[in-house]
């Protein structure tokens, strides 16, 4: 059936997994589950596991070429996973501000990496026949491009509308 096997690749592909996990690690936060240590490893081990069964399944079972691609998406989405879940030990242990700040920006960084990322690397991976160590530069370029987009949205967009929603519900809380 070969409508069924197109509804299974778009449900077990690497953006849709991704947006899916995020989805339930955000709504697990928002309904108070907090990231101790034995979750955050078991978190850790899961996505450990995950990205294992990506990589392999891209090198052997898709064209291994896009092993490069598959290993930096996934460290991408480990890292801002990894930020979110480490955000509160790092702001109770007086870290530097800017690895809080990173672990603040994550949904931004995340969505730069799903609009900017992919499609870049897609756009240059079919405008230019590229080597493998050609491929490796032009990912981590993609990647470090998308970590300051990511952030720059965070900072020019995300926390103005944060703030205009702050005095939006206290001006309405004011009122009642």
């Amino acid at each position: 059936v070969p409508e069924a096997w197109a509804a299974l690749h778009f449900w077990t592909s690497s953006t849709i997994l991704k947006f899916l996990a995020g989805n339930v690690l955000g709504y697990a936060y928002a309904r108070g589950v907090r990231f101790d240590v034995s979750r955050a490893a078991a978190l850790g081990v899961g996505c450990v596991a995950f990205v294992l069964h990506w990589c392999t399944y891209a090198l052997f079972l898709d064209r291994p070429d896009t092993f490069v691609f598959h290993l930096l998406t996934a460290a991408f989405s480990g890292t801002m996973v990894g930020c979110a879940v480490l955000t509160p030990f790092v702001e109770a242990r007086n870290k530097p501000r800017w690895l809080v700040e990173l672990g603040d920006s994550t949904y931004s960084i995340y969505l730069s990496h799903i609009f900017v990322y992919v499609p870049a690397y897609a756009v240059l991976q079919s405008l230019f026949v590229m080597t493998m160590p050609q491929r490796v530069v032009v990912a981590v370029a993609c990647f470090v491009f998308s970590l300051l987009l990511g952030w720059a949205s965070y900072r020019r967009i995300e926390l103005p509308l944060i703030a205009w929603a702050r005095g939006v519900r206290r001006r309405s809380s004011a009122g009642a």
